[in-house]
């Protein structure tokens, strides 16, 4: 249902999520919604790796609007593979990341640390 949204979704979804984690302003809830955004993303990512494996091309007119006036995202083999290689060691890095954070980033700022995390996927 949300497949043909993907290309959109995988944009939006990581910077909606960051104001979220800075408005709330907590850790555990900071790092369960970079950990769950970022399985969401990797999720997306080989869901568009596998449409476009076959070679083809994907194209996403942002707002139904037509290149020339809007803004189109395509995606190929090359971007669905980089897609899903980020998205993917996000995953398995940020479990790592709950216990070893804290040692760098002070408390009080470790929610600032994965509201950019979640800007940078």
């Amino acid at each position: 249902m949300f497949a043909q949204h993907y290309p959109a979704l995988i944009v939006v979804l990581p910077l909606m999520a960051a104001p979220l984690v800075v408005f709330f302003g907590s850790r555990q809830f900071a790092w369960w919604v970079a950990f769950l955004g970022s399985i969401a993303c990797t999720f997306m990512g080989v869901s568009l790796l596998l449409t476009v494996s076959g070679g083809e091309v994907l194209s996403y007119h942002l707002g139904d609007w037509p290149p020339p006036w809007g803004i189109e995202l395509k995606v190929d083999m090359l971007n669905a593979l980089i897609l899903t290689l980020v998205s993917g060691m996000s995953t398995v890095v940020l479990p790592f990341a709950l216990r070893t954070v804290p040692d760098e980033v002070a408390d009080d700022r470790i929610y600032l640390f994965y509201g950019s995390w979640l800007l940078c996927l």
